[in-house]
């Protein structure tokens, strides 16, 4: 018997039963990493624009790089997204990036977010369900970054309410982006659901935050500890503060506000949808409504005692609403929408907004500057704005037509390329340029349009009707030249630069050897190089169907 064949056979076989209970322990301690998933929405809303001017999901692409440098520690990353591939879709949430190591999570994260655009709907309540099975055996955190509610018939606040009564080992974070109203309520019960503190972000920096004390929430603790109600108890935080600000018609408004303490002290500054830190104790509160320049309008006066524990929520109500500005925009009756106006005072810059959003200003006199999106026009206007007034600014742009000039050269069948662009005057006077390629936005009329590619001088008239889009072709009669090098034997060289003048002062170009190129009908000096080798200058004269060969040869 081959006993010794055997023990080795027995010994192989119980190497390999070894590195199979070692590979499961792997695959094991693998499944149960914690992990950190994040569910983006990109529903049709996230076009819209945060009070900054930023957009929602530009910003988000923002945080979301900022998410991916930070350290996660041990913790795998997953991400899922909804609303970014069909309209009026409630299946459309997809796991774009499965569990992945942080090493290697970073270009995912940033590559996907840069992918996808707002399209379609907002299946919270679906995405929650999927994030539920794709966490499997693990434990972690599911940040839910979303700018809406719900739009799928279903509730995600109660689903979330059922994990928390099952024990379930996730827990789910919420940043809200822009919201207010029924849709910030719809935020907050889920993150009070889940006993976790709801977050708001108004703007690129704000997100950039709340995302970040989410992620630091998830790594600390992957928890903030609740009363039993849905509330953080007083051990998962220091004492938080929150302002409220309502109008007199019951509508939430942005605000801010100051707190001076009694005993005396650092004045703190607050704002709305944000969670602050002051210390415990009785201040003076005098806050109000935001206006575009970060001012408060008409403050209201009060005291509020800052709770030791636990969170302080200030409400200040019936605070004056201040003016309101809104804009519309429009040529030859047609709306023009995505556009930015500039608000001026004593020729100061106070701040911009998207004229289908407005925005609040103080009383008094302000200029509004725009340039209506698709036109080449700066239009302004001067309004006057008292207590209580609300105004629609109307800016209307003046017609304009998409122009594109072709300028043929037929010798060559070459395009004259004037740069940086084509001039065009009226009465002597330039009015306006476009690109010689794409051309640009000019008004109807009569122009002479000027081209100087610095060799070729070519001026005329245009008629510009009032048809949206005109390409106009002109074909210039002209002249083929090529230019041929020869040595000192009248071999030939390769082909190099070659210098070409006007015979008047202007400016020059150069061309290449050996190719054709077009030149309109005038007097022209043609010159080699390099200089070192003294080709001879030669003057041309050139006529409209000329194809002319010049020969260069070296001297030395």
């Amino acid at each position: 018997m081959d006993l010794g064949g055997k023990a080795m056979r027995a010994g192989a076989a119980m190497i390999g039963l070894l590195w199979f209970l070692l590979a499961a322990v792997e695959g094991l301690a693998e499944e149960e990493r914690d992990g950190v998933y994040i569910i983006y929405d990109s529903s049709q809303s996230m076009w819209g624009a945060l009070p900054d001017q930023s957009r929602k999901y530009e910003a988000a692409r923002i945080a979301m790089r900022e998410l991916a440098s930070r350290d996660l520690g041990d913790r795998d990353v997953a991400l899922r997204i909804y609303g970014h591939r069909h309209k009026n879709d409630c299946s459309d949430s997809e796991l774009v990036m499965p569990w992945t190591r942080q090493s290697g999570a970073s270009d995912g994260l940033v590559t996907a977010m840069e992918a996808v655009r707002p399209t379609g709907r907002t299946p919270i309540d679906r995405s929650l369900r999927a994030a539920l099975e794709d966490f499997g055996d693990r434990r972690g955190a599911i940040i839910l970054i979303s700018d809406g509610i719900e739009s799928c018939d279903a509730d995600p606040c109660a689903l979330v309410r059922e994990w928390r009564n099952r024990d379930v080992s996730i827990t789910v974070h919420v940043v809200g982006l822009g919201l207010s109203g029924k849709e910030r309520a719809a935020m907050e019960c889920i993150a009070d659901a889940a006993g976790t503190a709801y977050r708001d972000a108004f703007s690129t920096g704000e997100l950039v935050t709340s995302l970040g004390a989410v992620v630091d929430a998830s790594i600390d603790g992957g928890d903030e500890p609740g009363d039993g109600d849905g509330h953080p108890t007083a051990e998962a935080s220091p004492p938080q503060f929150t302002l409220t600000v309502i109008t007199a018609d019951k509508v939430r408004q942005k605000g801010r506000a100051t707190l001076t303490p009694v005993a005396g002290g650092d004045v703190v500054d607050v704002e709305t949808f944000s969670i602050h830190y002051p210390r415990p104790g009785d201040y003076i509160m005098r806050g109000g409504v935001e206006t575009l320049d970060g001012s408060v309008y008409a403050p209201i006066e009060s005291r509020v005692a800052v709770l030791t524990d636990g969170r302080t929520e200030a409400v200040i109500e019936d605070a004056p609403k201040p003016p309101e500005v809104s804009a519309r925009f429009s040529m030859d009756g047609t709306a023009i929408r995505d556009t930015v106006v500039t608000v001026y005072q004593d020729g100061k810059k106070l701040g911009s907004f998207h004229g289908d959003q407005g925005a609040f200003l103080q009383e008094g006199t302000f200029e509004f500057r725009t340039k209506p999106s698709g036109t080449s026009q700066e239009l302004s206007l001067t309004e006057v704005f008292a207590a209580g007034d609300t105004k629609e600014l109307s800016f209307e742009a003046a017609t304009e037509v998409k122009l594109i000039v072709h300028l043929n050269m037929l010798a060559t069948a070459d395009r004259l390329i004037s740069k940086p662009r084509l001039e065009l005057y009226q009465d002597g006077n330039l009015v306006t340029g476009i690109n010689s390629r794409s051309g640009g936005l000019v008004f109807p009329g009569r122009y002479q349009i000027r081209a100087d590619d610095s060799v070729n001088l070519y001026e005329a008239d245009i008629e510009v009707t009032s048809e949206p889009e005109q390409v106009v072709d002109i074909d210039l009669p002209s002249a083929s030249v090529t230019v041929l090098y020869r040595d000192l034997n009248g071999q030939p060289e390769q082909p190099k630069r070659v210098f070409v003048y006007p015979s008047s002062e202007r400016g020059g170009v150069t061309r290449t050897s050996d190719t054709p190129f077009g030149l309109l009908p005038g007097t022209y000096i043609i010159e080699g190089h390099p200089k070192k080798a003294e080709y001879p200058k030669t003057t041309i004269d050139v006529a409209a169907g000329d194809d002319l060969t010049v020969t260069l040869q070296a001297t030395k």
